[in-house]
């Protein structure tokens, strides 16, 4: 009875050590495709992320808006009304959707209630409820959940027809640092 057992046992032990071998294959393999997928995709991705540093919008419908903001720690303007717009947006988002906003901004300060809804193409739908006047809040689900760029420097302005344009910085870093292969977005492909 004791051979059995330790014949077992030795049969046990080599079982284990041959799926420990082939789980270390399965990551030298998986880091061998890494590392032929970043150098084969190496310049989409940086010309991707340039692309990423700027956002644009075209606006038509009833409403008003004039705008300016180095992030939304530093804005002077504001919006009211209802308007369908076309975009290339903050994350790679391009499409068109229709936007309801009463929002103002002065310095650090802001008021916002606005619905994005009726989206196509890969714009998300989000809604900001920040009512009260109070310091800009960059917890709150649209700008956590990168629905909207926080720190966007940019201009919207319109009456009717109305035109942004913005540049992201953190966009702009992640489009330097990939150079080195580092990607801080995470959004390589």
């Amino acid at each position: 009875a004791g051979a059995v057992d330790s014949k077992a046992w030795k049969v046990y032990q080599e079982n284990k050590l041959r799926k420990k071998r082939i789980e270390e294959l399965k990551k030298s393999e998986a880091g061998k495709r890494k590392v032929f997928r970043t150098i084969l995709l190496y310049v989409p991705n940086r010309i991707v992320d340039a692309v990423d540093i700027f956002t644009f919008n075209f606006s038509v419908g009833d409403f008003f808006e004039w705008q300016m903001q180095m992030t939304r720690y530093c804005q002077l303007g504001g919006a009211t009304g209802e308007s369908s717009f076309i975009t290339k947006a903050y994350r790679r988002q391009f499409g068109t959707g229709i936007k309801n906003t009463h929002r103002i901004g002065f310095g650090f300060m802001e008021k916002e209630v606005t619905i994005v809804d009726e989206t196509t193409g890969n714009v998300k739908e989000y809604i900001i409820d920040f009512p009260n006047f109070l310091v800009a809040n960059r917890r709150l689900n649209a700008f956590y959940y990168d629905d909207v760029d926080f720190w966007k420097t940019g201009i919207n302005i319109g009456w009717f027809v109305g035109f942004g344009f913005g540049l992201d910085f953190v966009e702009f870093a992640d489009f330097f640092t990939g150079f080195f292969m580092i990607d801080i977005s995470e959004d390589d492909f």
